[in-house]
C-alpha cells in the first residue's frame, strides 16, 4: 500500500472480516463483507439473504408446491416450506430458460440438501422427482445426508448452482461437484463426450492431485459441450475446467476435465483478485463461455466469447483469446475504472450478460439484452457497456447487483427495495403479481421492501459523519500506528445503526490499511506512521462523496538505529570478525551515542561494558551469541538495530574402537564411534592405514558398525561433517585378517610297500599335529617317516605363527610286498605269523625252517640290566622290529599297578615309567625288582605274557 496519496476503500461486502448477524436458531449468516450471493437469480426466480441471516425467495416455481410462482418474498424455513429440517446454511437457484418449469431451488441445512421447483433443472431426476420440497436422495458414495464424505454442512463456504450442476466449496478450500450434464465439470479427468457422474466429485488438477486452497468458485453451464467453471485460490491464482474453456494465454477454446491454471493480466498479478465470474448462454448465438476478473486496482478484464459484446471492450472480435480491459466508451483507452463490483449471468443457461458498479455507484450493463434485461432500449440486441435505463447517474448509487437469466436486480443506497429490469412473470419481481410483462427500465417503486443483507436503507450525511484517530501522536518508525474510527450519521446527527455502504479513508502521510465495515454504522482502519515525519491529515468518503470532517495525527521524527553486519558462522577456534556499521543511526538532528548488547537467546540482552563505538569485535566463544547496537540521543530513547548472530561451531572426528584379528574370511567385528562432534556422513574402509589404497565408502551414518566377511585386513574410520567446519575423520581401527594355512604334502598321493618306510614332507604351516600315531616316526614334525603295514588315513592339523589353523588329511596307501618267500615254506614273508620264521634257519640248528619240526620260538626275555653298559640295557623282543606288527605293551609291578605302556613297542624300555602313571613319577624309573608285561598283537599273533626282572647292579 504505497504512497501517502493512495486511497483505500471498502465495500459493504468486502473481504476483511465476517460479521455474524443475530438470527434465530436455524438460519444462515449475513456477511456484508462477502461480495457474492447476497441475491441469487435464476431465469425468473431469486433468493436473497437478509440482514438477519434468513433467506427469502420469490419467483417462478418457488412456491412451496414448486408448481407455481411465489409472488412475494417468502422466508425459507420449516414452517413455510414444510419438509425442510435442520439449521439452514446456504441457498441457491439453478435452471434452464425454456418450458413451463424453469428454475429449481436448493437449500443446504444441517440435515442435508433439499430441493423444489422445476424437476431436472438443477438436480438429476434420479435424486429427486418432486416439484415440492423434498430432501434429495443421497448420491452414490455420499454421506447419509447426501454430502461428500467428510464434509459437514457447517463447513460449506459457498453453494453455487448452475444448469444441472451444483458446486460446494468447503471452508478448507476444496471443491466438490454434483452434476449430470457434462463430465468435464466434474473436474476429475472425464473423457470428452461423457456426462456428469451424478455423484460428488472432488476437483483435481491432474489424475493424482486435488485442487486445494480455493477461495471462490463460479461458472456457467449452457449445454453439455458449452460450460466452464473457474476458481480463485488463496495464493492469487485462477484455475478453470469445463467443455469450452480458455486460459487467457492466446490459445483457443478447449475441453479440460482437470482444473488448469490460467494466465492473468499483469495488473491482477500485482494487485490481486477482487471478484471473478463466467457467463454464457444458448440464446444470442454465443458458442463459448466468457471469463471475468476484477482487479483490486478497480480494473475489470474479460476474455473468451464476444459475439454479444460481452467482453465489454467495445470490439467486434468474435473471440478474445487474451484478456481485454472493459471500457465505458469506444474512445481509445477510455477504460471502465474504479470498478468495485461485477455480476454476470451464471445460474441459468440463457444468455451471456454482465454488469459492473463503480466506486461512484454508477451501474453499467452489457451483453445480450434479452427481454430488455440490461435496461437497454432494443430488446434482444447486443450492447457494449453503458448505463441502464432508469438508473440516474449522480443521484442513484448502486451498492450491489445480480444478473439473472432474464432480469437484472440492483440495490441502491437509501432504499429498502431492490430495483428490477427485464422480463417480469410469475412473481419474478416479488411484487405480489404474476403479470407477464417487460420492465424496459429499472422499476424501483413496485418491488417489495426487504431487509437485504448489505443494503443501506438510511443515507449517511457527509457533513455530520465523524472521523477520529487514536493516538494522536506516533513515531515515523514504520511500526507505530493509530486506529482510525469513522461514525456515520444522518443529516440530523444521529448515529447510523446498520450498514452504511462504502467508506474510504486516506491520509497525507503514512499508510492506511483496508477499511473494516463493522455493519453497525462504524468503520475502522489502521494508520501506520511510515518513515516520514510530519502531520498526517486523515479524510474519508462515504459512498463516493467527500466527508467534511477530518482528523490529524502527528508523526514524530524517529531515531533510526541503522543496521549492523553481519551474521557469522565460525569453526572453533576461528576468531569472529568485527561487527561493522552497515548503516549509521539517523533520523534526528542531535548527537547520537552507541552501546552494544549481547544475548544468548535473542530475547534477554545485556549491555557490553566499554562497547560504545559504531563497530564491535566480539570475543572468541563456543556459545552462540546475538549482538545488537543501540543508538540514542539526549531526547530520544534507546533504539536498537537488528540482531546479528555469531555461531561458533565445532567438529571432532572422535575415537573409533573395535580392533579385531580373525582367521580367514568368516569374520564379524563390531566397531563403535565415540567423542565425535558433527554429523556422521559415512564410514570408510581402506587397505592401508593412510587410507590411500583401496578406499571404499560405507553408507553408514550410525555411531556403530559391524564389518563382516572381510577377505583381507581392512582399516576403518568414520567421516564427520559440519556445514561450517567441513570434514573431520575419526581415529582409525583395523581388522586383521590372517590367512588360514593351506597344507600340502610331498609326496601326494603317498604310497609305501609293506614293511618299507616313506618320508613325507608337509608344508604350508609352522606347526603340525599328526594323528593317529601309528606307523609314524613323529607326530609334531613337518617331516615324518611313515611305515604302516596297512593303508592308513592321517589327520594333520597345521597351525601358523598367527594362530590360524586348518585340518586336512592324507592317506598313506600300503602296497603289497609281492610274492617273496624267504624261508620257502610256501607262505609269503608278509603273511608269516612269526616275523622271524621267514629266515631260512631261524633257530640256527642247521635245519631249514620249512623242514624244521620245531620252528623258531618267539623269544620272551625275562631280565634286563639298565645300567648303561650297553649290555642287556633294554627289553628286547627278537624279530619284533624286523616285521612290525601293530602291538601294545603294558608293564605292571607285582601288585598290578601299571608302570609303563606304549603302542608299537620299539624294543627300547629301560625301566622308565610312562608319563601319566602315578608310580615312581618323582624318579621317572622303576626300582629293581620283578615286573610283568603283556605284549598284545591285536589278534595278529598270540599275545606274549611273561615276567621281567630289572637288576641294575650286576657283579662281574
Amino acid at each position: 500500500m504505497g504512497s501517502s496519496s493512495t486511497n483505500y476503500y471498502f465495500r459493504v461486502w468486502g473481504w476483511m472480516i465476517l460479521f455474524f448477524c443475530s438470527v434465530f436458531s436455524g438460519t444462515a449468516q449475513c456477511n456484508v463483507n462477502d461480495p457474492y450471493d447476497k441475491i441469487i437469480s435464476g431465469y425468473h426466480a431469486s433468493v436473497a439473504i437478509k440482514s438477519t441471516g434468513e433467506y427469502s425467495i420469490w419467483g417462478a416455481n418457488m412456491a412451496p408446491s414448486g408448481l407455481v410462482g411465489q409472488l412475494n418474498p417468502l422466508e425459507i424455513n420449516g414452517t413455510n416450506y414444510s419438509g425442510i429440517s435442520g439449521t439452514i446454511y446456504k441457498a441457491g437457484i439453478g435452471g434452464t430458460n425454456t418450458g413451463a418449469s424453469i428454475d429449481q431451488a436448493a437449500v443446504l441445512t444441517s440435515t442435508g440438501l433439499f430441493a423444489w421447483g422445476a424437476v431436472g433443472s438443477l438436480f438429476s431426476p434420479s435424486l429427486t422427482t418432486s416439484a415440492g420440497v423434498a430432501q434429495i436422495t443421497p448420491p452414490t458414495g455420499s454421506s447419509p445426508i447426501g454430502l461428500p464424505i467428510g464434509l459437514e454442512p457447517q463447513d460449506v463456504k459457498m453453494l453455487f448452482a448452475v444448469y444441472r450442476t451444483l458446486v460446494l466449496l468447503s471452508k478448507a478450500g476444496d471443491v466438490y461437484v454434483l452434476g449430470y450434464l457434462s463430465g468435464a465439470l466434474d473436474g476429475n479427468g472425464a473423457v470428452q463426450g461423457t456426462t456428469g457422474m451424478n455423484s460428488w466429485q472432488r476437483v483435481k488438477i491432474d489424475a493424482t492431485t486435488y485442487l486445494t486452497g480455493v477461495k471462490n468458485v463460479r461458472g456457467q453451464s449452457a449445454r453439455a459441450n458449452y460450460n466452464a467453471f473457474v476458481a480463485e485460490t488463496n495464493d492469487g491464482k485462477m484455475y478453470t475446467w469445463g467443455a469450452s474453456t480458455f486460459l487467457g494465454d492466446g490459445t483457443g477454446p478447449a475441453y479440460r476435465s482437470y482444473a488448469t491454471e490460467m494466465t492473468l493480466p499483469d495488473d491482477v498479478k500485482t494487485k490481486g483478485i477482487k471478484m471473478i465470474g463466467v457467463t454464457g448462454g444458448i440464446t444470442g448465438g454465443s458458442s463459448y463461455n466468457t471469463y471475468y476478473v476484477l482487479s483490486n486496482s478497480g480494473n475489470l478484464y474479460a476474455m473468451g466469447d464476444n459475439k454479444n459484446y460481452q467482453c465489454g471492450a467495445f470490439t467486434r472480435d468474435l473471440v478474445h483469446l487474451n484478456w481485454v480491459q472493459a471500457q465505458k466508451s469506444s474512445a481509445p483507452n477510455d477504460f471502465l475504472t474504479n470498478v468495485i463490483f461485477v455480476t454476470v449471468q451464471e445460474h441459468s443457461n440463457s444468455v451471456p450478460a454482465a454488469s459492473a458498479i463503480t466506486k461512484a455507484g454508477d451501474l453499467y450493463s452489457w451483453g445480450y439484452n434479452a427481454r430488455n434485461m440490461l435496461g437497454r432500449p432494443i430488446e434482444n440486441a447486443s450492447y457494449d457497456p453503458g448505463l441502464a435505463g432508469g438508473f440516474n447517474q449522480g443521484t442513484d448509487k448502486a451498492l450491489f447487483a445480480e444478473m439473472g437469466g432474464h432480469t437484472l436486480l440492483y440495490v441502491k443506497e437509501g432504499s429498502s427495495k431492490f430495483c428490477y429490469v427485464g422480463h417480469r412473470i410469475n412473481g419474478s419481481m416479488g411484487d405480489g403479481t404474476s403479470f407477464d410483462a417487460k420492465e424496459p427500465i429499472f422499476n424501483c417503486d413496485q418491488t417489495p421492501t426487504i431487509d437485504l443483507c448489505g443494503a443501506v436503507p438510511n443515507v449517511s450525511d457527509s457533513t455530520t459523519s465523524t472521523i477520529n484517530a487514536s493516538p494522536k501522536i506516533i513515531k515515523a518508525n514504520n511500526k507505530d500506528y493509530s486506529t482510525i474510527f469513522v461514525q456515520l450519521k444522518d443529516f440530523k446527527g444521529n448515529n447510523l445503526k446498520g450498514n452504511g455502504g462504502l467508506v474510504t479513508i486516506s491520509s497525507t502521510l503514512g499508510t492506511v490499511s483496508a477499511v473494516v465495515n463493522n455493519n453497525d454504522g462504524t468503520y475502522t482502519a489502521i494508520l501506520t506512521g511510515g518513515i516520514t515525519a510530519g502531520t498526517a491529515i486523515i479524510s474519508f468518503t462515504i459512498n463516493g462523496s467527500n466527508a467534511v470532517q477530518k482528523d490529524s495525527v502527528t508523526i514524530l521524527p524517529y531515531l533510526w538505529p541503522g543496521e549492523i553486519a553481519s551474521d557469522q558462522s565460525l569453526c572453533y577456534p576461528a576468531k569472529p570478525s568485527p561487527l561493522t556499521s552497515k548503516t549509521d543511526a539517523y533520523g534526528v538532528p542531535r548527537p547520537i551515542t552507541y552501546v552494544w548488547q549481547a544475548s544468548t537467546d535473542n530475547i534477554s540482552f545485556t549491555q557490553i561494558p566499554g562497547a560504545t563505538a559504531k563497530t564491535y569485535t566480539p570475543p572468541l566463544s563456543k556459545t552462540v551469541y546475538y549482538y545488537r547496537r543501540g543508538a540514542r540521543s539526549s531526547l530520544d530513547s534507546l533504539e536498537f538495530t537488528n540482531a546479528v548472530v555469531i555461531r561458533t561451531e565445532e567438529i571432532a572426528g572422535g575415537k573409533l574402537t573395535g580392533t579385531g584379528t580373525f582367521c580367514g574370511d568368516k569374520n564379524s567385528q563390531p566397531m563403535k564411534l565415540s567423542g565425535h562432534i558433527g554429523t556422521i556422513a559415512k564410514w570408510q574402509s581402506a587397505d592401508t592405514p593412510d587410507f590411500l589404497v583401496g578406499v571404499a565408502d560405507i553408507a553408514n551414518t550410525d555411531s556403530s558398525y559391524t564389518a563382516t566377511n572381510l577377505p583381507n585386513t581392512k582399516y576403518f574410520r568414520a567421516v564427520i561433517t559440519q556445514p561450517v567446519c567441513g570434514t573431520a575423520y575419526s581415529s582409525g581401527t583395523v581388522v586383521v585378517i590372517n590367512p588360514i594355512p593351506v597344507i600340502t604334502f610331498v609326496p601326494n598321493p603317498a604310497e609305501v610297500v609293506r614293511w618299507s618306510s616313506l618320508t613325507i614332507t608337509a608344508s604350508g604351516a609352522d606347526r603340525y599335529a599328526w594323528s593317529p600315531r601309528y606307523g609314524l616316526s613323529a607326530v609334531d614334525k613337518a617331516v615324518v617317516i611313515a611305515n604302516p603295514i596297512k593303508t592308513t588315513t592321517y589327520s594333520i592339523k597345521g597351525t601358523n605363527n598367527t594362530g590360524c589353523n586348518s585340518t586336512t588329511s592324507l592317506t598313506v596307501t600300503v602296497l603289497s610286498a609281492g610274492t617273496l618267500d624267504t624261508d620257502g615254506d610256501g607262505i609269503y614273508d608278509e603273511d608269516e605269523e612269526n616275523p622271524l620264521k621267514y629266515k631260512p634257519d631261524c633257530d640256527g640248528d642247521g635245519i631249514e625252517n620249512r623242514l624244521d619240526p620245531d620252528p623258531c620260538p618267539f623269544f620272551e626275555p625275562q631280565g634286563i640290566s639298565p645300567n648303561g653298559d650297553g649290555k642287556n640295557d633294554v627289553l628286547v623282543f627278537e624279530g619284533l622290529l624286523t616285521k612290525p606288527i601293530p602291538n601294545h605293551i603294558s608293564i605292571f609291578d607285582r601288585v598290578g599297578s601299571l608302570v609303563y605302556e606304549t603302542d608299537n613297542y620299539q624294543n627300547n624300555w629301560a625301566g622308565e615309567t610312562s608319563k601319566g602313571t602315578s608310580l615312581f613319577e618323582k624318579t621317572g624309573s622303576v626300582p629293581d625288582g620283578t615286573y610283568y608285561y603283556i605284549l598284545d598283537f591285536y589278534d595278529k599273533r598270540p599275545t606274549v605274557k611273561n615276567f621281567v626282572y630289572v637288576l641294575r647292579n650286576i657283579k662281574k
